[in-house]
């Protein structure tokens, strides 16, 4: 929703899910760096919302950190045990950007070392930075976007709406 002719009210829509074993994720939303949201979520489905003055022309980074695991949170009994948090949808200003995320948004992981060595012990290869919306271990996830909304979103489509 246009206010003025620089800046736009946007509202934010953040459905979050959390898969734990004992400790439940925390998850930090942060706008550029002003935090929305600080909390465990313990949720099936959590929605956070918010809303923002954001100005036009200037660069905006939607950033997801989980914390609150360590290496004991995942090997229970010498079974590696899911702990994650999942970004299950993204709304901002009534638009579902969930085509949009895959190409603009990624996680940046600090795995444990254990974990690093029992990929390499397995033949499996990891990536600390990855083109998801599952946040394992200690994880940052970023969206940039710019202001207007709209128009950033036509960029990303190539100038249409399919």
């Amino acid at each position: 929703m246009i206010t003025n002719q620089n800046s736009e009210e946007i509202k934010f829509e953040i459905y979050l899910t959390s898969e734990y074993y004992e400790k439940p994720p925390h998850a930090q939303i942060f706008l550029n760096e002003s935090l929305k949201f600080s909390n465990e979520i313990t949720d099936n489905k959590k929605l956070i919302t918010f809303t923002e003055k954001l100005n036009f022309d200037n660069k905006y980074s939607l950033r997801i950190i989980r914390s609150n695991t360590d290496e004991k949170n995942y090997n229970i009994n010498g079974k590696i045990v899911n702990q994650c948090l999942y970004i299950d949808k993204i709304v901002i200003d009534n638009i579902n950007c969930e085509w949009l995320l895959y190409e603009n948004s990624y996680a940046i992981t600090d795995f444990p070392e254990s974990y690093i060595k029992y990929q390499e012990e397995t033949g499996q290869t990891y990536s600390k930075k990855a083109y998801n919306r599952t946040l394992i271990f200690n994880t940052e996830w970023h969206f940039n976007f710019t202001s207007p909304f709209y128009i950033f979103i036509m960029k990303c489509m190539g100038g249409g709406i399919y």
